[in-house]
């Protein structure tokens, strides 16, 4: 009987020894693969719980970022080797921060952009509100940054963030030897040509209308700018500006306000009236490019009025 129990006994601890250590093995693994990605709370939860998630490719709904520095190649032209990446490193320390604050992922550096996304590799929730989130902290960081930047001689940063949500092809991508955790698809491609469109449309956050419709009620400021056919898309889509703490119109409410009549009546077809409304904003907000490029618009519309079947709020880019 003791040798029937001892084998017993034996074998129960020998199984339990090797599932323990294939547990652990799996939890390295886990944490080998998103460390670099994610939060470290998000880490903890895949470790908790890694029957939530899916390491191979899977479809997932997603909100996407795109963030870039403004004329970065001038600005590495004026820094030495060290500067610049002191630079970017204390840049890019900060936004990363944010991401994971957030529980967003870290996608990819390419040079001066970050590319992350909310949504995956767990589900978050509400990651369309907390992917905005990420990009107003992201621009109410910069000035202290820049403070910075500014102390020590060097040039100050610019940045332009893109936004969009929808469905995507996520997972460990790559060859068997070198992958990375990515997102690709359509979503992805529109997000990225958001971001190059702030310097045209002077904004620092452009989100997409398939971004702004889930929006969490109440909890942002934003204004339409545009509806605009990007390269590579044929249907347009309408494109928002998301206001941050010291933008001239999020102070200047009454503006923000006036301005949305203004695009209203120049959606309308009411070109002059349009006019009016953005010439006396300029007056008070020279800066604001995009009062400045629905004046511009007005005036030509006045002067070639659309001809039948002509749209003329929707602007066709051919750049990326």
């Amino acid at each position: 009987l003791f040798f029937v129990m001892f084998s017993f006994i034996s074998t129960y601890s020998w199984i339990t020894f090797l599932n323990f250590n294939q547990a652990n093995a799996e939890k390295k693994q886990i944490k080998g693969a998103f460390s670099r990605y994610v939060a470290p709370s998000i880490v903890d939860d895949m470790l908790t719980n890694p029957d939530k998630l899916k390491v191979g490719g899977e479809r997932r709904d997603i909100t996407c970022m795109f963030s870039d520095v403004r004329d970065f190649t001038s600005i590495s032209e004026k820094l030495s080797p060290t500067q610049l990446a002191s630079s970017l490193n204390r840049y890019m320390g900060e936004m990363t921060e944010i991401v994971f604050a957030t529980n967003g992922t870290l996608d990819k550096y390419i040079g001066d952009a970050i590319v992350a996304f909310w949504g995956a590799p767990l589900d978050i929730g509400d990651h369309v509100t907390q992917a905005v989130d990420a990009g107003v902290k992201m621009i109410e960081a910069l000035p202290a940054i820049n403070d910075e930047f500014r102390e020590k001689g060097l040039p100050e940063f610019k940045i332009g963030l893109g936004l969009n949500s929808g469905e995507c092809n996520v997972g460990n991508m790559g060859s068997d030897k070198i992958f990375a955790y990515t997102a690709l698809g359509d979503t992805m491609n529109l997000g990225a040509r958001l971001e190059s469109s702030c310097k045209y449309y002077g904004a620092q956050i452009l989100i997409s209308e398939y971004t702004h419709e889930r929006l969490e009620k109440g909890k942002f400021v934003t204004r339409l700018i545009d509806h605009v056919r990007v390269k590579g898309k044929i249907q347009p889509v309408s494109v928002y500006e998301v206001l941050y703490s010291y933008h001239a119109f999020m102070i200047d409410r009454e503006a923000l306000a006036k301005f949305k009549i203004g695009y209203q009546l120049f959606v309308d077809a009411k070109f002059e009236e349009a006019l009016t409304i953005f010439e006396s904003l300029l007056e008070l907000h020279p800066e604001d490019k995009s009062s400045n490029r629905l004046k511009e618009s007005s005036q030509f519309w006045i002067a070639n009025p659309p001809q039948e079947g002509e749209d003329h709020t929707i602007t066709t880019r051919t750049d990326k």
